[in-house]
């Protein structure tokens, strides 16, 4: 479905610019955001993209990087792996949104969603008024990873 990842990539364009980035550095954050997606055009299982444990792991290295870049460029440098970490740090927490996501694997083998619901009642008299469904806006909910059986996974 085409609109996920636009929410994916447009997210991520707003709020960097709403900062005062530059458009090069925004273009690449949001660019950034769509890489977990990778994963369907190669075949990955989709816990080694979408796992806030290994990403946080590679952007730790990336961050322990930056101290051999020469010292005229290491901001730059710094300021590409805290733009690539916002950008993948919101699209995990959209990916939330939208399904199960296995957020901590491989600590954990459960896998998390937030599903909410707000309802908006238009009626002749000029209110408006939002409530959530259950008394709670968002509620999580696991289940246990489900092994492929057809050779892939």
């Amino acid at each position: 479905m085409l609109v996920e990842p636009l929410l994916h990539f447009s997210v991520p364009f707003a709020s960097l610019k709403a900062v005062g980035l530059d458009w090069r550095m925004v273009v690449f954050g949001s660019a950034v955001a769509l890489a977990p997606d990778l994963d369907v055009l190669f075949r990955f299982p989709r816990y080694l993209g979408h796992s806030a444990a290994i990403v946080g792991f590679v952007l730790l290295a990336a961050a322990l990087l930056t101290f051999l870049v020469p010292e005229q460029k290491r901001k730059t440098a710094q300021l590409v792996v805290a733009v690539t970490a916002f950008a993948v740090t919101t699209r995990l927490l959209l990916d939330l949104f939208s399904g199960f996501t296995p957020l901590f694997w491989p600590l954990l083998n459960n896998s998390y969603a937030i599903s909410s619901t707000v309802n908006l009642r238009i009626s002749n008299v000029p209110a408006f008024g939002l409530d959530a469904s259950s008394g709670s806006a968002c509620r999580f909910r696991t289940f246990r990873h489900i092994r492929r059986t057809d050779g892939d996974g």
